[in-house]
């Protein structure tokens, strides 16, 4: 099929990706094909189609699920958001660790695109359904020509709308809970997907050259996806101190990324997302960045002390990665990805809360 949509396609670009992914499937080789999908420009269509991610892999950590994504970008919503990857290298240099720890070396050109998904297929389809991508995981790929982010609007829309929104204000008090907004989700999905390009990747240990992935194996996947979210909320308040983005906004950007925590943790203690979530509220309520208010029920957070939190977990995070510390990572979660009572009482209240959505894509376009 993917030969038959190369000779159908008009734009040499994505012919090119289609014939070298559907020979990469008889080899077994997909190096190639995924530097000419970080290449692929002058065309609506997103497509996104191999073994990518490796959550489903709760041994090791390393076999991955064939995916794939088609979609349709939008080209205003892209170029609105495209400013923010020629940030990435003082993002990496903002990161709060030694500079001898921090990765120059992937490349930083970061591909943006918004776009609405019209068919999902493989590990796409079953369970947590993805409202944004950052491809490819090689990290060859990634020193080369950096990787592509992808949000999923209509899928990131329709969660605002059914779930993000309507759990504020079961979560946070009502001045709070009022601040939840769906462009600080929009904000944290990019700013979370870019920030997975940041930070240790190739690394080395005992004098020899490997990998974050592969030193922390089944505990990286969960420790990855917190590292993301907690640096998408530091890159933002760069963003704002840089003037991009409104530093007066702090308070509405903590109110979404909370009620987020709790989005993810109803994903289950063995899924990465949800066990990264818990892991950020057992964290940074131990640093005071949030409080439960027993007479209202509802949580208050401390903006300047969710701050200083979120800058510490960060730099907790990158160190472990730093390391290639399985031992210390396996602690790590066993200490904090957990829930208190608090917590398990308000994941409760939301039961007439959809966990997720599924969504039902058109047969044809």
């Amino acid at each position: 099929m993917l030969e038959q949509a190369a000779a159908r396609t008009g734009n040499p670009s994505l012919k090119k990706f289609l014939s070298l992914r559907a020979r990469a499937f008889r080899t077994d080789d997909y190096f190639e094909s995924e530097l000419a999908w970080m290449d692929l420009t002058g065309t609506p269509i997103e497509v996104a189609i191999g073994p990518y991610e490796v959550y489903t892999d709760r041994l090791m950590g390393a076999k991955t699920a064939f995916e794939s994504f088609v979609t349709l970008k939008d080209p205003q919503e892209s170029a609105a958001l495209a400013k923010y990857k020629n940030y990435l290298k003082d993002m990496e240099a903002n990161l709060p660790i030694e500079d001898r720890y921090k990765n120059f070396q992937r490349g930083f050109a970061s591909p943006i695109a918004v776009a609405e998904q019209v068919h999902g297929g493989g590990d796409n389809v079953p369970g947590v359904q993805t409202i944004a991508f950052n491809l490819p995981n090689d990290e060859r790929v990634r020193e080369a020509k950096g990787a592509k982010k992808v949000i999923l609007s209509n899928v990131l829309g329709a969660k605002f709308e059914r779930i993000l929104k309507p759990m504020g204000s079961l979560v946070l008090e009502p001045d709070q809970a009022a601040r939840v907004d769906k462009k600080y989700m929009q904000f944290e999905t990019l700013f979370h997907e870019l920030s997975h390009s940041l930070g240790p990747g190739t690394i080395v240990v005992n004098g020899e050259t490997t990998t974050v992935d592969k030193m922390l194996k089944e505990q990286g996947s969960a420790l990855e996806e917190a590292k993301a979210d907690v640096a998408g909320v530091w890159n933002i308040l760069l963003m704002m101190r840089k003037r991009e983005i409104p530093e007066a906004e702090k308070p509405q950007l903590f109110a979404t990324y909370f009620t987020g925590i709790f989005r993810a943790v109803r994903f289950g203690a063995v899924e990465a997302h949800g066990k990264g979530a818990a892991l950020q509220y057992a964290y940074l309520q131990d640093k005071g960045a949030f409080r439960w208010n027993e007479a209202a029920g509802r949580y208050v957070i401390d903006d300047a002390k969710m701050e200083a939190g979120v800058r510490d977990l960060l730099h907790d995070i990158l160190m472990l990665q730093a390391n290639g510390d399985y031992e210390g990572t396996k602690a790590f979660m066993g200490k904090w990805a957990k829930l208190d009572a608090h917590a398990e009482a308000a994941v409760a209240s939301m039961a007439s809360l959809p966990v997720d959505i599924r969504p039902i894509y058109p047969d044809a376009i």
